[in-house]
């Protein structure tokens, strides 16, 4: 019979704790075994407490109730989550629970108590140190998953100090002794270094998407379709930071700044052009008038219309389309300038038509056929003209010409319109003279009238110029007098005849010349005011065309040829009025000359002058020439030479006034010589100190800010690296200057070391400014079958590319300075990020047929998951999930060699190839993590991507295929 049997006990059924530990047996034996072995300490046990029979010892009933409070410590403890971090005290519990036990069986009471309240003693203390453990891990995933959600190949430094410090800190909970006040300390240094931050990207989303929503209603509008993409994702961002899924904050607001950035700057960009819009519908509103105006006003619609299309949401050429409607604008306001001229011009064509027939149709039509026919050819050269007028990028003078040619026409109208009015006798004379010579009494009437009609004619302004005609009329009429008298009535009719044409063409020639010496005045006038201008000589050229066509009009009108000498006197005219343009335009030339004479006549280098004084006498000599355009160039490039020459004494001084340099390279950028500011900022010699200057120079070249940051050492030179950018930047101005998309570049300098040269950029979407960093000539752009990488595992240089189709391989494979090759990689951003290109591309086969998961990785899990046979487990699926959002991640437990265990391998291994640096920059390797069709990999911080493979080898660089942008 056992001791607990003599004490009325059943027999004990001995607890075995889970996880061996120090201590002695329950039986305190330790005798050898059967084959007479060395003994070996047993695991300490407790046994079960012990059923009590009737009549028990009172201390052992006391006993038992005390051990089985201490043993439901220890059970508490076994399966506490922090069990394997106390599993010493439990151990010793344990072990003092079977040295009572065995103090029990031989009633030593008091030892047994002692050893009850020394193992209660080590289960106190454990559960405190379990609760701390607890405390301490729930604090440590917090900091874990903010350390997760922060890491990307592009911080992997910084991910591994962050790594380092929670190392320490559980160094610290460990102890010995465990330090949890200060590893709590350790992992809040960690927090208050990435919590605050991600903080501020909640509230940047916040703000930004406030912005938008706060827009103009026509802004709203527009931008409703992005409002609509961000406004869940900053929800769930806000909602992610509460819940503490620092991952999923990341992804939301990656993907809510990506649309929200372009969206705030497009209120802006859109704002201007709804004003412009404005202005421009109420400036085509006015144009109210003929059928042409009318065809304009819809022309100008159109452009409307075409804008409209230009600066649609998914088109996003927003300042061209506000260029178009400026253009609309200025055109309207042409046309509304050239509406009275059309006007005027529909009445005085249907009057000249009119009266033009109505002349035709006189009874003296016959005697003016001259005149109709001059006149016929002037309207037929006005209607030629209209076509050339409606095709003009000036519509307004060349419709002033036809107008004037129109009513050229009607003032000849008038002219002859009289001169055949005021011929009725002389016709009533002719048909009188033409009829049978039977009535003697209607010729002498009619001889009468039309001498009564010659001798007021006579003495009218302008006789003495047909004094010929006159005179023959005089003569007839006598003849026919002389006729009457005799009784030769038929030699009377024929002589009557002979002078009613006679008086016709007195007339003629009086009219015409009355017509032609009312303009003669004027033309006389202002031309001999020409020939006394002190520029007389320089438009010669135009002056002798408007003296010989005055000469030769008062040749033909001395001739008679009153048609011939009214259009002679129009060239007249119109010579003049060219020449008086010419004089204008050569006094404006020679005042902007003589002003940059001086200028070059101040420059004291010989070789500086040169240029200078070649481009003036090139001017003079396009001015002589009358050739003004070409003389304009000339002074531009004599200009923009002086201008450049003070530039660069404004950049020698001690003290360089970079607003005012800013300024003048400016104008000198806006007047063309954006090359010479090239130049300037080329010559501004290396060193740290002349960093401010090129920025200036640079600012006023390409109009936006540029800045560089502190000196790091003795290499440091940001004047150097700033030179390099601009170079590149001077090839591609026109993406740069006026590009909403670009606000600001900035360079500061990094470091190289053995690892990496420190030398690319970033473009930054909330504020679309350029971040570069790194020195020049430390690395380069390689292209085509140069372009290697090292392979991380065996530092072998690999492939960046494979196969190529020739179609798509460069011309060269010259390579290019890094950082001049990221300064252009940076604008190509800007671009897209003004055209929204890849956003509405990006998905297209041809394209690349990008996928970005932004917020939401669900999708990417639902085709990784399946790939790797772990979407039948939720186990293995949450971890599939985990690994993605970079959220700390427990393994599932799987039977080695399985194939739960190799596919978990598996997917293992794709992820870490998927989220490597440079994965995008290895052949070998994208090929390794390609599903299907594609290849996925997390291009940024917590953004995934996919793309088909096959674009690949269409490819100019590695780089391109990091993400779609």
């Amino acid at each position: 019979m056992g001791l607990l049997a003599a004490l009325g006990l059943e027999p004990a059924t001995l607890t075995q704790p889970r996880q061996g530990g120090a201590g002695r047996s329950a039986g305190g034996d330790a005798g050898a075994d059967s084959a007479g072995a060395a003994p070996v300490a047993a695991p300490p046990v407790a046994a079960a407490p012990p059923t009590v029979a009737p009549g028990a010892d009172k201390n052992l009933v006391a006993y038992l109730a005390v051990r089985d409070a201490i043993q439901h410590l220890v059970d508490a403890l076994n399966s506490h989550a922090q069990k394997d971090n106390v599993q010493g005290g439990i151990d010793d519990a344990v072990a003092r629970l079977a040295a009572a036990d065995t103090e029990a069986a031989a009633k030593v009471w008091k030892s047994a108590t002692t050893a009850l309240a020394e193992a209660r003693a080590f289960c106190v203390t454990a559960k405190k140190l379990a609760e701390d453990w607890a405390g301490y891990a729930k604090r440590r995933a917090v900091t874990q998953a903010l350390i997760l959600s922060q890491k990307s190949s592009d911080n992997a430094d910084e991910t591994k100090k962050r790594e380092a410090d929670l190392a320490g800190a559980d160094v610290l909970a460990k102890g010995p002794p465990p330090k949890f006040a200060k590893a709590i300390a350790e992992l809040k240094k960690i927090d208050d270094d990435i919590r605050p931050d991600l903080k501020g990207r909640v509230d940047l989303i916040r703000e930004r998407l406030q912005q938008a929503k706060a827009s103009h209603a026509k802004v709203r509008a527009y931008l409703q379709g992005d409002i609509d993409t961000a406004e869940p994702l900053v929800a769930a961002a806000e909602a992610a930071f509460k819940a503490g899924e620092w991952a999923v904050v990341q992804q939301n607001f990656r993907a809510a700044l990506k649309v929200l950035g372009p969206a705030v700057r497009m209120i802006e960009r859109r704002t201007t052009y709804d004003q412009q819009r404005a202005k421009t519908v109420a400036a085509i509103a006015k144009l109210k008038g003929n059928v042409e105006i009318t065809t304009r006003a819809e022309v100008l619609n159109a452009m409307v219309a075409q804008a409209d299309t230009a600066s649609a949401p998914d088109t996003m050429r927003v300042e061209e389309g506000r260029a178009m409607l400026v253009d609309a604008e200025k055109q309207a306001a042409a046309v509304g300038a050239l509406a009275p001229v059309l006007t005027s011009h529909d009445r005085e064509r249907a009057a000249a038509d009119a009266e033009l027939a109505a002349l035709d149709a006189h009874a003296g039509a016959a005697k003016l056929q001259a005149e109709r026919d001059a006149i016929r050819a002037l309207l037929a050269q006005a209607a030629a003209a209209v076509a050339t007028a409606n095709a003009a990028a000036e519509p307004l003078p060349a419709w002033n010409a036809v107008l004037t040619t129109v009513q050229r026409a009607r003032a000849d109208l008038a002219t002859a319109k009289k001169l055949g009015d005021s011929l009725a006798t002389s016709l009533a004379a002719e048909a009188a003279g033409a009829d049978p010579p039977s009535d003697a009494k209607r010729l002498q009437a009619a001889l009468s009238t039309l001498r009564a009609d010659g001798q007021a004619a006579a003495k009218k302004p302008g006789a003495a110029t047909a004094k010929d005609d006159f005179a023959r009329f005089e003569q007839r009429a006598k003849d026919a007098d002389a006729g009457l008298k005799s009784g030769d009535v038929a030699g009377a009719g024929t002589a009557l005849a002979d002078a009613g044409r006679a008086l016709a063409a007195a007339k003629a020639v009086q009219a015409e010349h009355g017509q032609f010496t009312s303009r003669l005045g004027g033309v006389e006038t202002r031309l001999a005011a020409l020939k006394k201008s002190p520029r007389a000589k320089s438009v010669q050229a135009r002056l002798d065309p408007a003296a010989a066509a005055l000469a030769d009009a008062k040749a033909k009108d001395a001739a008679h040829d009153g048609p011939g000498a009214i259009a002679a006197l129009r060239l007249a005219a119109d010579a003049e009025a060219a020449a008086s343009r010419a004089d204008a335009d050569r006094k404006a030339f020679d005042e902007r000359a003589d002003g940059l004479d001086k200028r070059v006549k101040a420059v004291k280098q010989v070789a500086d002058k040169q240029p200078l004084a070649a481009s003036l006498a090139s001017g003079r000599t396009a001015a002589d020439g009358l050739d003004f355009g070409a003389a304009k160039q000339a002074l531009d490039s004599a200009e923009t030479g002086l201008d450049k020459l003070r530039l660069g004494g404004m950049t020698k001084g001690k003290t360089p006034d970079t607003k005012a340099i800013a300024a003048l390279a400016d104008k000198m950028t806006k007047q063309g010589g954006g090359t010479a500011v090239d130049e300037l900022i080329r010559s501004v010699p290396d060193g740290n100190a002349n960093a401010k200057l090129v920025n200036a120079l640079a600012k006023g070249r390409f109009g936006v800010s540029f800045s560089s940051g502190k000196k790091l050492d003795a290499g440091t030179d940001e004047a150097k690296a700033m030179k390099a950018v601009c170079d590149m930047f001077a090839a591609l101005p026109n993406d740069i200057r006026g590009n909403p998309s670009v606000k600001g570049i900035s360079h500061k300098d990094a470091i190289p070391n053995a690892k990496t040269k420190g030398v690319g950029g970033g473009y930054a979407f909330d504020d679309a400014t350029i971040e570069l960093k790194g020195r020049p000539g430390l690395a380069d752009q390689n292209f085509g079958a140069k372009q290697l990488i090292k392979d991380p595992v065996t530092n072998a240089n690999v492939p960046q590319l494979g196969a190529v189709e020739n179609t798509c391989k460069p011309v060269d494979e010259n390579p290019v300075d890094f950082l001049a090759f990221a300064a252009a990689h940076e604008v190509g951003h800007g671009i897209d990020d003004q055209n929204g290109f890849m956003k509405r591309e990006g998905a297209k086969p041809s394209r690349g047929g990008w996928v970005n998961f932004g917020a939401s990785v669900g999708p990417l899990v639902d085709i990784v998951a399946p790939h790797f046979k772990l979407d039948a487990d939720p186990v293995h699926r949450q971890y599939v999930l985990d690994r993605i959002q970079s959220k700390p991640a427990t393994r599932p437990s799987e039977a080695a060699g399985s194939d739960e265990a190799k596919a978990l391998d598996d997917f293992d291994l794709w992820h870490a190839l998927a989220t490597s640096r440079n994965i995008y920059r290895r052949e070998g390797d994208s090929q390794k993590i390609k599903i299907g069709d594609y290849i996925y990999h997390e291009a940024y911080t917590r953004s995934w991507v996919g793309y088909l493979a096959a674009a690949r080898t269409q490819a100019l660089t590695g780089y391109q295929f990091r993400a779609p942008g």
